[in-house]
């Protein structure tokens, strides 16, 4: 298994070293907002700032600007002000951190050369629809000659080649990376094949070492799901959170409040199943956190062995196709010369 930032104990972030300093709680919330490398978070603290070095109560200040910061982070502060548990609280947060850059890391790696594979080809098709074709085609019209069906199709469409390429490239992407910026069509994209379920694991994992975090802070179930539904990428998985937060609300286990949203695999809810009958359920989470980065990780080989040939490929026979309709004219042209 590729080595996880997720899963990793080992503390190197400086707001909580700067905990275990004991430094003023103003200079920790500094330093974690630097960790967090988030932009709202970093407007907030400065704004934050000047009233706890004038000596504000550290709970009277974090309500006055709860607005301006994420809910999870609202809810860990006011449990978290000083000693070891701030320390705890900055180091969860900088792994959450890491899971989440982890997660379009990995990503980004295994789509970059089938990418490129297919920029290369829309230039290609680009050269010959518009510098070779049009030529070809005067050329071949004014000797009148009678083209294979193959060339005729070929020379009449042309110059759709590009722009049908790069449709089909903007639609592929748009499933991909739609919901992250539009909030929706996370069930479309989680059904793709193959790929679909690598989403499905990286979200799982997301949530599992998130939730896995939260517990070990001793934040309450309802409020440990909100604050992982703060925190998932995947818009489906958080509203589905949201939705198990009020049933175990109301009484009911973490178990059975997953168990009937489809959002959550079986797998999932047998291992929470059996971490909320034994004393270690936070152990449980990570160990299901494991299971889906052991899954991701299976995955992500698997696409990296088929996507590259099976795009080359495609490339490969789509620009002999294009090279073999544009020969034959020649060759027949030829003979008739001769």
């Amino acid at each position: 298994m590729d080595n996880d930032p997720a899963n990793s104990n080992v503390r190197s972030s400086t707001s909580a070293t700067a905990s275990d300093a004991r430094l003023p709680f103003g200079v920790v919330l500094e330093a974690l907002a630097d960790d967090l490398g988030d932009a709202k978070v970093r407007r907030a603290v400065n704004q934050m700032l000047p009233e706890l070095k004038a000596g504000q109560p550290v709970e009277q200040v974090i309500a006055k600007h709860e607005r301006k910061l994420p809910p999870y982070l609202v809810g860990l502060l006011r449990t978290a002000t000083d000693g070891e548990r701030l320390t705890e609280t900055c180091d969860a947060l900088v792994q959450l951190r890491e899971a989440r850059l982890h997660t379009w890391r990995v990503m980004a790696g295994m789509l970059m050369y089938p990418l490129l594979l297919v920029l290369a080809f829309v230039g290609l098709a680009c050269l010959m629809s518009w510098a070779i074709v049009p030529p070809m085609a005067s050329l071949m019209n004014e000797f009148d000659l009678e083209l294979p069906v193959t060339s005729e199709w070929f020379f009449g469409t042309a110059y759709l080649i590009p722009w049908v390429t790069i449709a089909f490239a903007g639609l592929f992407a748009l499933v991909l990376v739609g919901p992250r910026l539009f909030g929706v069509g996370y069930a479309l994209r989680n059904t793709l094949p193959v790929l679909g379920q690598l989403y499905v694991c990286l979200s799982h994992e997301q949530f599992a070492v998130t939730l896995a975090n939260f517990v070990r802070l001793k934040i309450p179930m309802p409020e440990a799901l909100r604050y992982t539904a703060d925190l998932l990428d995947d818009g489906s998985l958080s509203r589905a959170s949201r939705r198990a937060a009020d049933r175990v609300e109301r009484g009911a286990s973490l178990a059975e409040s997953i168990s009937i949203s489809r959002q959550f695999a079986r797998s999932l809810t047998t291992m929470v199943a059996w971490g909320e009958t034994s004393s270690s359920f936070d152990e449980s989470l990570m160990l299901a956190a494991e299971m889906f980065a052991d899954h991701r990780f299976q995955r992500v080989q698997l696409l990296r062995r088929i996507v590259p040939p099976l795009t080359l490929v495609a490339v490969a026979s789509l620009t002999l196709s294009a090279v073999a309709s544009m020969v034959m004219p020649l060759v027949k042209l030829i003979e008739g010369l001769s």
